[in-house]
């Protein structure tokens, strides 16, 4: 124990000044990274599943594509929406709806760090985006990703620095702190989940818990959520997510025989291994300090969520990563959480400088390395298409039997997924690729001359933008040659 104290008052030596200059430089690096990664990885981002759906809905319509009641949308598609109307390329706009995201939450940060004056809170949404984040960076339209960014704001304004606003009044500060609230509102509803979870181990570990004026806000952001989940819809997008915690009881009972469950594991098991020791040293430093009850919580709420993702993602069949890899992010949320509170608001500034360097870089580079797959998948869509497209035919069916889950994963947005990829260097090459379903008429799929077949419903040849895609009208055609690998039959 006197080693360990001694480690710790060797790690106090560093000035507050130069440790929030270090922390800010390491923030900007990391989000310069992000927005490098969000243009380089534009295609990867953008070209695939509901992220591929956002993009042509917003080209093909012109228009916000707001689904849900997810509103946050509005702050990511203003910028595409402009490249559109001041007649940019699809490649340009593409870009620039692949930056946005990124430039939402560079903003977040700069207002966190340079406005509110909390640095430690610009790391703590550095963390948010990187600890369990891993596939989920490449569905670049993700409103459980892009809500973190008033998630960080909300926290940042509720452990500021009291002296830097005190001359605001209680009823300024609470009000600033319930309009980020409405702000985070606007995005992915499982964000109340982690506003609640900060707020419960705050009170615990500072010792806030008679902090009634704490508490006030709360509930009334409680409330406000609690009309949304009331009044959701029978039958809606939101009421099928709900509806599979009915399932978790007979989930336990034989987890091991869903494959959530192995998927799970192997995140731990090689994704998360490092976040996971950070993490636990940090609940070791909680235990230290005496403060079992905060440790305790945060350790039952961490366990609570991976629960909650096991039971949401519980009809998961195959290897396929990108939906539950967004549940897992809020994750590293929670941990993120604890690393904010108990190590990098304290005095152990050295021990944290080097925590931060290792396990940003760690996780930068783990999610850096998943555009393989998604690289990988935009190959066998071009070279698929290359096999098969001529100068007087360029809309093709594939019968769902030859497309293959585990490379491919997804198969329903692949005719619009393949439009915009064919399209980006030339509108003239614009070629799509439908892969049916098994109940389809097939005959009277390829009769449809002035139609684009995709899951998007009405997309007519006359309403395509041809500064973006000119594809002619003609009958579709069958194919039976892929370029990815066949499944076993």
């Amino acid at each position: 124990m006197s080693y360990f104290n001694s480690f710790l008052s060797k790690n106090q030596t560093l000035s507050e000044e130069n440790y929030h200059r270090w922390l800010t430089i390491i923030g900007h690096i990391f989000f310069w990274i992000y927005i490098a990664f969000s243009l380089i990885f534009f295609k990867e981002r953008l070209l695939n599943f509901d992220s591929a759906y956002y993009s042509f809905h917003i080209l093909y319509h012109e228009d916000f594509f707001i689904i849900h009641g997810r509103t946050i949308n509005y702050f990511t598609q203003w910028l595409p929406l402009l490249g559109i109307k001041m007649g940019g390329s699809l490649k340009t706009v593409l870009l620039l709806y692949s930056v946005s995201f990124m430039l939402v939450y560079y903003l977040a940060y700069n207002v966190i760090v340079h406005v509110i004056k909390n640095v430690e809170a610009g790391l703590f949404l550095a963390l948010s985006l990187c600890l369990t984040m891993r596939y989920k960076f490449y569905t670049g339209i993700s409103e459980i990703t892009i809500t973190l960014a008033f998630v960080a704001l909300l926290i940042a304004w509720l452990t500021k620095n009291p002296d830097r606003f005190k001359k605001i009044p209680k009823w300024v500060d609470w009000g600033i702190a319930f309009g980020i609230g409405m702000l985070i509102y606007t995005g992915h509803p499982l964000a109340i989940w982690l506003v609640c979870i900060f707020v419960g181990f705050d009170m615990l570990y500072n010792n806030r818990l008679k902090d009634w004026w704490y508490w006030g806000w709360l509930i009334s952001i409680i409330g406000v959520y609690a009309r949304r989940f009331f009044s959701i819809k029978e039958g809606s997008y939101e009421e099928g997510q709900l509806s599979r915690l009915e399932n978790a009881k007979s989930m336990f009972e034989n987890l091991a025989d869903y494959e959530v469950y192995h998927i799970v594991k192997w995140y731990f098991q090689t994704e998360y291994i490092l976040p996971l020791i950070l993490f636990s040293i940090v609940v070791a430093l909680i235990f230290w300090q005496k403060k079992w009850l905060p440790a305790l919580y945060i350790m039952g709420v961490s366990f609570a969520h991976i629960i909650l993702v096991l039971v949401h993602n519980s009809y998961i069949r195959g290897r396929i990563f990108y939906m539950i890899d967004g549940y897992l992010v809020y994750l590293g949320v929670i941990w993120a959480m604890a690393i904010f509170l108990v190590l990098l608001k304290s005095k152990w500034r050295k021990f944290s400088l080097t925590a931060m360097i290792i396990i940003l870089s760690f996780s930068v580079d783990r999610v850096y390395k998943k555009h393989d797959y998604y690289t990988q998948r935009l190959d066998y869509l071009t070279k698929t298409m290359e096999m098969h497209a001529t100068e007087t035919q360029r809309k093709f069916i594939l019968h769902p039997s030859y497309f293959n889950w585990a490379p491919m994963w997804v198969p329903s947005i692949m005719s619009l997924e393949t439009l915009m990829l064919s399209s980006i260097d030339d509108p003239k090459n614009a070629t799509v690729i439908h892969v049916a379903d098994y109940q389809d008429d097939l005959e009277k799929l390829l009769k449809k001359r002035k139609l684009v077949i995709g899951s998007m419903p009405h997309v007519w040849h006359k309403g395509l933008n041809k500064n973006f895609f000119d594809l002619p009208e003609h009958e579709y055609l069958e194919i039976q040659e892929v370029a990815w690998p066949q499944a076993q039959k």
